[in-house]
């Protein structure tokens, strides 16, 4: 399908925000207590100044104009973006956008954020950006760019935008994502009863995000490609604004590790490892009552669960490792991811395999991750004429039989998730396979917690009863 840009700007005009938390100040700058709950204060704790903090990494923060039309852009004179160049992409901005403030903090501020050390930043006013960068020219071939991480606090709810125009956008933003290497997150709208947006909320190859409490529109996706869960993540923050945002520092946090992995540099910052990593990282809170499927990998309402950044980035620290295509002649560890550019279709598979010790492990986490591949076939840069094709893979976790211990295989999504409370000592592989007839590029990560050996019986029975205690109350969720 083709858009004249003069369409685009009618059909988009009804774009809305999504929220933010008003009344902040330099106090709350200082406090944020979201940090604490999703692991960063931990992990700055350990690491100190050793921890990345988002420097060299560039990227854009994409709003919705408020209030004044054109007003995108937040007050770059605010302190929290002291030392930071922050560019108007999309010509100058009518004054000053307070929800690009509050996004903009928790996204790249200097004290609100997880990535302080990001200095380069291009603002961009929504419909501009669609135009501009997904449709240029009035519908033709997205843009080529540099952003690592784009964030997208913003919604286009039902009755505001076409069917066929939402599937295209997304589409669109697939592809970009593809050629790109941009990490882009999005928000899911406010209000748990509140529809699933249009546009890029039920796209693939984007970060869907919700927040932590439930409030948030969640459930199947019912454009361009039905039945799919959304959101992919929650964060605990009070509108989907900056729940967004937050996820956004998290995945430029990781790009800026991803730039010290050495030579597994080029894959750690992939955009299915990425978001593989943070997914698979996510915690299953008590208030969340979780679950998921053998053919639905993740929760209805809470997607993968709550971001955890410490656990995100010990998993991407600990390294990639080889899958094998025939039994595995070496193990992986109990923390770890791997990218591979190819799997042959036909039932291919390709195996992991590790060892738990006598003392077993505990909230194991696998998340597999591909991108649906959009592809243009037709060959003028003025016209985009998409074709969608999405690898159908399934994640299984096999015991040293080949029993099959659980297995994920949804024939619609395009992740595939195992959630174990815990897991006996033994040898195990995780097995991905494509059922199609293509080959595909994917992301693996896992991560799980080795149960400490008790050093007497009193500390033997204190486990027990913690582990049991633990167990119960993740049945009863």
């Amino acid at each position: 399908m083709n858009f004249k840009r003069a369409s685009l700007m009618t059909t988009l005009r009804c774009m809305m925000l999504i929220g933010f938390l008003a009344g902040f100040s330099a106090a709350t700058a200082q406090a944020q207590p979201y940090k604490e709950a999703i692991g960063y204060n931990a992990l700055l704790g350990e690491l100190g100044g050793s921890l990345e903090t988002g420097a060299g990494i560039e990227v854009a923060l994409v709003e919705a104009s408020f209030g004044a039309a054109g007003r995108y852009m937040p007050n770059t004179a605010d302190a929290e973006f002291s030392g930071k160049t922050i560019v108007a992409g999309s010509g100058p901005s009518n004054g000053n956008s307070s929800h690009a403030l509050s996004v903009g903090r928790h996204f790249f501020g200097n004290t609100t954020s997880m990535a302080p050390g990001i200095t380069n930043v291009t603002g961009f006013e929504a419909v501009d950006w669609i135009n501009g960068r997904l449709a240029p020219g009035g519908g033709g071939t997205p843009l080529t760019e540099t952003f690592r991480v784009s964030n997208h606090s913003y919604v286009a709810r039902t009755g505001d935008i076409s069917v066929a125009d939402a599937v295209n956008f997304a589409m669109r933003m697939d592809y970009y994502i593809n050629q790109s290497g941009t990490t882009v997150a999005v928000g899911a709208d406010n209000g748990s009863t509140s529809a699933l947006p249009r546009l890029f909320t039920q796209g693939y190859n984007t970060i869907a995000v919700g927040r932590s409490n439930g409030a948030h529109s969640f459930g199947l996706t019912n454009l361009y490609g039905n039945g799919r869960v959304k959101p992919d993540l929650v964060a605990p923050l009070g509108s989907t604004s900056d729940a967004t945002g937050v996820v956004s520092s998290a995945a430029a946090l990781l790009h800026a590790k991803a730039d010290n992995m050495g030579s597994d540099a080029a894959d750690a910052r992939r955009t299915e490892v990425i978001k593989s990593i943070l997914m698979s990282g996510a915690t299953k809170e008590p208030s969340m009552s979780w679950d998921r499927t053998n053919t639905r990998p993740l929760d209805q309402q809470y997607g993968a669960g709550q971001l955890n950044i410490r656990n995100s980035y010990h998993t991407m620290a600990a390294g990639q490792f080889d899958g094998h295509l025939v039994a595995p002649t070496s193990q992986v560890g109990l923390m770890g991811w791997d990218y591979e550019a190819s799997l042959a279709g036909n039932n291919t598979a390709m195996y992991y395999e590790f060892a738990v010790g006598n003392w077993g492990v505990e909230d194991l986490s696998v998340m597999l991750n591909w991108n649906i591949q959009v592809t243009d076939t037709d060959p003028s840069v003025g016209v985009f004429a998409p074709a969608a094709n999405l690898t159908d893979f399934s994640l299984t976790l096999l015991d040293s039989t080949d029993a099959v211990v659980d297995f994920s295989n949804s024939s619609v999504d395009n992740v595939e998730h195992l959630s174990l409370s815990f897991l006996s000592s033994g040898t195990y592989r995780f097995r991905v396979q494509n059922h199609s007839n293509f080959s595909n590029s994917f992301a693996l990560s896992w991560r799980m917690t080795a149960v400490p050996e008790p050093g007497s019986g009193g500390v033997l029975f204190l486990f027990t009863v913690g582990l049991l205690a633990r167990r119960a109350a993740r049945r009863a969720r």
